[in-house]
């Protein structure tokens, strides 16, 4: 298990960083590792990650990323991790945002802001409206 949180967070920061290559390198890696140990969870939660990593890198891998990120929230539903399952939603509407399918984009990312007020998630909630805004404009 301590891999995966060691991986899941290193792909998180090379993601904000903006090194998609490296952070792709170790969501694939670490989804490697989770199919051995079978925890469904993790796998949602990677799945779901690498699926926005391919969105942002150069070039997008949008279709890519967009089956990925659906894979990770059919997961995480079916395990009921409903925090993770309203990050893949910000994810996905993100990436329809990014593909300039704007009404996608939108019904996703309200899903997303909804799920987050509903949980008290305020750090997501608020990364929610930030992309909201973008959207919006």
């Amino acid at each position: 298990m301590g891999f995966f949180n060691d991986y899941f967070v290193l792909c998180m920061i090379d993601l904000d960083l903006g090194e998609y290559k490296h952070a792709q390198r170790l969501a694939e890696t670490a989804l490697n590792q989770i199919k051995k140990t079978n925890i469904k969870g993790h796998e949602g939660i990677m799945w779901a990650l690498t699926g926005r990593i391919l969105g942002k890198k150069d070039p997008p891998e949008f279709d890519k990323g967009e089956q990925y990120i659906h894979k990770g929230i059919q997961i995480l539903t079916k395990k009921e991790f409903k925090p993770w399952v309203s990050q893949g939603y910000l994810y996905l509407g993100d990436l329809y945002n990014d593909m300039g399918r704007r009404d996608e984009a939108l019904q996703h990312l309200r899903k997303a802001e909804e799920m987050f007020q509903e949980m008290g998630m305020d750090y997501w909630l608020n990364r929610t409206k930030e992309i909201l805004g973008k959207v919006s404009e």
